[in-house]
């Protein structure tokens, strides 16, 4: 058939890991070979060539053959050739779509040379179920290899292309993890915020403005193949990216797979399935975080949201102290599971401190058998004592004043924020830290109004119902908290009570 315009030809070449079991016969190399033979054969003029090298047929998105279109478009070619249809593409719909109905329309000649398709010549019946064909090869290819990678994930192997952010593939077993010296230091930190009140938000600020890599940034720095922006649109630390490395179990030394499905073969798009689904082997490399602090700062991701003020106070504000650096304890989460941490370790990290924590109810569970002693006080012990407290829980002219200087201070905040002079953020900081203080004095001064009834003071002692913070401070000087250990996997941990007033022993 003699065609009114010159032929300008193009090659184009494709192959992917679905085709490992016919690599040799269908490497790059020898596709074009046998391309150029056929070719130089035929008397074409090739003009170009196109290349995907490790893409899937059963996508159309690939950078050879959108530079191949564009070809086309451009009126630069009207002849392609490829080895086979497959070459093409392994979706018969959309090979169909470009064989049947674009090529033909944009006048180009398109040949399959090992499959004798050529659009010149009339008889290419075959050619659609051809493609049916290759389609049902990589679908039974996809299926073949998703069982595959399924089996090496129970077996808790490693698949995935990158290790998880702080660690590494180990050189001698790509399907282990090991811990990366760079990163995983950050991510125990990481763990370590969260754990003691920070928000997934803060946390994220805090990385960007020491200039931390993000994952993303590090992955690219690390494989300089990947192009940060081609691979990412995400370059900063997110708290998105914080609360993921919270949730995933691999910091625990856990491989945890399987955490998205594909919704078909022949497109990309995969949707994320829920944990309870996830494939997870524990114990298969070395952990970053210790279980403890795992639990703790995830239940306190968990708990960290806003709370009626009223809803918890801590009645062991200004009691409890580390007993190494004499902080105060820091509570953290909400009830029913609150943590009291030592303070300067939770705002300053190990160079101040170590992690001193404590369950809020292990504490006040062992403060009421402490207080159990004062049921056995006679009754001129008894008055000694309520005298004594009487007198600890009064408002002193000090904390009066304190009063009346805490509620000019919240007028002026309000002043200066609708005036714009203060930011909403500084705003909600100090005004929640300024009315905390006006709260507790408040309640001392109700609570010293209260205590003129010994005997309800003394009933509370006995039943233990509500240990207020004015009244554990009238009885306690401090308790300090220490380092707990683990002994026969029992946590064991030293508190040390000062009371202000003798009890029988």
């Amino acid at each position: 058939m003699e065609r009114k315009h010159k032929l300008r030809g193009a090659f184009y070449l494709r192959l992917s890991k679905d085709d490992d079991n016919q690599k040799e016969s269908s490497s790059i190399s020898n596709q074009r070979k046998l391309l150029q033979d056929y070719a130089e054969k035929a008397g074409f003029d090739i003009v170009a060539e196109f290349c995907d090298d490790g893409v899937s047929g059963t996508t159309f998105d690939r950078p050879g053959f959108n530079q191949l279109i564009q070809a086309v478009e451009n009126g630069l070619i009207n002849l392609i050739l490829v080895k086979d249809l497959s070459r093409l593409g392994r979706d018969y719909i959309q090979t169909g779509q470009y064989t049947e109905v674009y090529f033909p329309a944009k006048n180009v000649r398109f040949i399959a040379v090992n499959d004798e398709v050529d659009s010149d010549q009339p008889l290419n019946d075959l050619a659609p179920f051809r493609n049916v064909v290759n389609e049902m090869v990589a679908r039974d290819t996809s299926r073949k290899i998703r069982s595959s990678f399924q089996t090496k994930m129970r077996e808790g192997a490693f698949i995935g292309n990158f290790a998880p952010y702080g660690y590494q593939k180990d050189k001698h077993d790509k399907n282990h993890l090991v811990i990366d010296p760079n990163t995983a230091p950050i991510v125990h930190r990481i763990f370590e915020m969260a754990a003691f009140g920070c928000s997934s938000a803060n946390i994220a600020k805090s990385l960007n403005e020491q200039k931390i890599s993000s994952p993303a940034v590090y992955r690219c720095q690390k494989y300089p193949h990947l192009k940060l922006a081609n691979y990412t649109q995400k370059k900063a630390w997110s708290a998105s990216t914080i609360r993921k490395i919270l949730k995933n179990p691999v910091y625990r030394g856990h491989t945890a797979q399987g955490k998205s499905v594909k919704s078909s073969f022949k497109n990309r798009h995969v949707s994320a399935l829920p944990m309870q689904e996830w494939i997870i082997v524990e114990n298969t490399h070395e952990a970053v975080v210790e279980q403890e602090l795992f639990d703790l700062a995830n239940e306190g991701a968990k708990q960290r949201q806003c709370v009626k003020k009223d809803s918890f106070v801590n009645s062991f504000s200004k009691i409890a102290v580390c007993a190494d650096c004499h902080h105060g304890m820091s509570t953290i989460g909400s009830m029913p599971h609150v943590i009291l941490a030592c303070g300067s370790y939770k705002s300053h990290g190990k160079s101040i401190c170590s992690n001193h924590f404590i369950d809020y109810n292990d504490l006040m569970q062992c403060t009421r058998e402490v207080l159990k002693r004062y049921a056995l006080l006679d009754e001129a012990e008894k008055r000694e004592v309520f005298a004594e407290i009487k007198e600890e829980l009064s408002p002193s002219k000090h904390e009066n004043e304190r009063i009346d200087e805490l509620n000019h201070i919240l007028d002026t905040l309000y002043l200066d924020y609708y005036a714009g002079t203060l930011s909403a953020q500084r705003f909600e900081q100090l005004k929640e830290h300024y009315e905390a203080e006006k709260s507790q004095l408040d309640s001392l001064r109700q609570t010293a109004d209260d205590t003129v009834d010994f005997e309800k003071i003394y009933r509370d002692i006995i039943r233990f119902d509500e240990l207020s913070p004015q009244l554990l401070s009238a009885f306690f000087e401090s308790i300090e908290i220490s380092q707990g250990s683990d002994e026969n996997h029992e946590k064991q941990q030293q508190i040390v009570f000062h009371p202000r007033f003798k009890i029988k022993p």
